[in-house]
């Protein structure tokens, strides 16, 4: 059986099995028929099979909680300290939605002001769960001005486009709502434009969105939580527009279409490797 069945190889297995025959059988002394019922029920337990399983079985009762804490494992990875950013409490939330609904779970409403201007730059930035480009998005920023999440065509500018972009792009894809892309004219990278137009910063971490506002914006505060995207953005419009760089966005401007071409031509060769 041993060939058969690789949880008997385990050396604790029939130290376990005599575990279960002898607790059976203590707790129902007297019970001829619930002692046959409970002794029937060992050889499923032993092999995993825990839906027959009663409640002296710890694995019935933590199935569900260990199904949740991979997920938030997934989502807040432990080797950061999150516990006191509001990313956590973003993350968490993720967790939850995903444990109750899946994870294709986004509706996008869309509404239209005609009078609104064609074209509006938005600043937008992505939290995930990790550096991979599979990574899964828990929170998206966008800030435009003063209104959040402006739906009307717009240049999307992040800091580090080949972070967020991909990312972006992949969910929308994904959720099988690609007429979204069609309301955005480009993207536009602040990190590049800022690396380009303040050549005498030199050094690690001179143009991270955590340095460049204690260089730049007197107000910020030290104590500001970056990893949450909707501050993310703001200070990075803020920013722009201090160092008025915002009118030289352009410059550092690609086409959507010019973009998701290039994405689309990057996929395929990686598939090929």
């Amino acid at each position: 059986m041993r060939t058969v069945f690789r949880e008997l190889n385990k050396k604790v297995a029939i130290l376990h099995i005599k575990k279960c025959f002898t607790y059976a059988v203590s707790q129902n002394k007297g019970k001829p028929a619930d002692l046959a019922v409970n002794l029937n029920k060992i050889p499923d337990h032993v092999f995993g099979r825990h839906e027959n399983c009663g409640t002296w079985c710890k694995s019935t009762s933590s199935q569900a909680n260990e199904s949740f804490n991979n997920i938030v494992a997934n989502k807040a990875h432990k080797n950061k300290c999150l516990s006191t950013s509001a990313a956590c409490d973003i993350r968490i939330a993720d967790a939850v939605c995903t444990k109750n609904d899946g994870e294709a779970r986004i509706k996008i409403n869309e509404t239209n002001d005609p009078n609104e201007s064609p074209t509006k730059i938005v600043y937008f930035d992505l939290e995930t769960s990790g550096l991979s480009a599979n990574a899964h998005i828990l929170q998206i920023g966008a800030v435009c001005g003063e209104q959040i999440f402006n739906k009307e065509k717009c240049m999307l500018v992040a800091h580090n486009t080949r972070f967020d972009v991909p990312r972006f792009s992949r969910a929308i894809i994904n959720v099988n709502v690609p007429e979204v892309l069609e309301k955005i004219s480009g993207f536009a990278d602040t990190l590049q434009l800022f690396r380009k137009k303040m050549p005498e910063r030199k050094g690690p971490g001179k143009f991270k969105l955590e340095t460049l506002p204690k260089d730049f914006l007197q107000s910020c505060d030290n104590q500001q939580s970056f990893h949450n995207a909707v501050d993310d953005v703001i200070i990075l419009q803020t920013l722009t527009k201090k160092l008025q760089l915002e009118s030289k966005l352009a410059e550092f401007h690609e086409s959507s279409n010019d973009y998701l071409e290039r994405l689309s031509a990057s996929n395929k060769i990686e598939s090929n490797l």
